[in-house]
């Protein structure tokens, strides 16, 4: 509210998305994004980094059982993916074990 009282003729809209979106057609000020920056008319500052995780409920596990490999999901398992919004497609599933990538990537 501090910052209200000093510049009171200021307005803060916030929009979400995951597109990209052209700031200066859509006279925005600033995004937010994630990944590689790839327009080089922009200027970028790292605010910090995330990692993606898969993750399941215990009575998840308890119906369809604890894959112990990525192909284990494959069949037999429900997921939930990410939808790109540059290509529509969905993120690729892609697995690490001690920082190494697993033999199994694949598309859902």
């Amino acid at each position: 509210m501090d910052f209200y009282a000093r510049y009171p003729d200021i307005d803060i809209e916030m929009n979400v998305s995951d597109r990209t979106a052209h700031l200066i057609r859509e006279n925005a000020d600033c995004a937010v994004r994630g990944g590689a920056l790839n327009d080089l008319s922009m200027i970028g500052r790292p605010l910090g980094s995330s990692r993606w995780v898969t993750a399941a409920t215990p009575a998840y596990l308890a119906r369809y059982g604890t894959p112990t490999h990525p192909d284990d999901l494959k069949s037999g398992h429900l997921l939930i993916n990410y939808q790109l919004a540059a290509t529509g497609r969905p993120a690729p599933f892609n697995f690490q074990k001690n920082g190494r990538p697993a033999r199994s990537a694949f598309w859902i």
